[in-house]
């Protein structure tokens, strides 16, 4: 996760951030920087300063600093994880683990196809018969109830798998 932090605040500069968040400032000397007031505490007088070029802030009414994943921690009360996974969420990156289990799920599904003639025979009828273009386009075999049951064996929580759609509610009951 550590590698992918300077690319998650370069695709997010802190001010573009809080402008989003409804913060407004203006600009103060030639580097870049802006003041404004502070969404970390209740004030009338502009005491926060983003220094837009470095992407960093710093309020001198609070006292507090640091970077835009430090100001996610601080202004939503979240831990330095927590903070990672808001961001990824909010510029619409896949969450660590997902990609993982979606390829899960894929290689699942083919090897599903590969075990059920029934499966072959309908895509031979469909007109689908070569080997290269099946696997070229990760087609693959769903049988009923058994995702569910290979990804949490392999150490996905079901919350995770509700979330990115390959699971529903129902699909966490297994009857002992």
């Amino acid at each position: 996760m550590t590698q992918d932090l300077p690319s998650l605040k370069q695709r997010l500069p802190l001010l573009d951030y809080l402008r989003q968040q409804n913060w407004t400032a203006r600009s103060v000397g030639l580097h870049q920087e802006f003041v404004g007031l502070c969404p970390l505490h209740r004030e009338t007088h502009p005491s926060i300063y983003v220094n837009a070029a470095k992407n960093v802030f710093y309020c001198h009414g609070c006292g507090r600093g640091g970077d835009l994943i430090r100001f996610v921690q601080l202004s939503r009360n979240l831990s330095f994880h927590e903070a990672v996974a808001h961001l990824r969420r909010h510029l619409g990156l896949p969450q660590p683990g997902e990609d993982e289990a979606l390829r899960e799920t894929v290689d699942f599904y083919q090897q599903q196809l590969g075990r059920h003639p029934e499966a072959r025979d309908y895509l031979h009828r469909r007109g689908v018969r070569n080997p290269r273009l099946i696997e070229q386009l990760s087609i693959g075999y769903a049988p009923g109830g058994m995702l569910y049951r290979h990804l949490s064996r392999q150490g996905y929580p079901a919350d995770l798998l509700r979330r990115l759609g390959l699971i529903h509610q129902a699909s966490v009951y297994l009857p002992s």
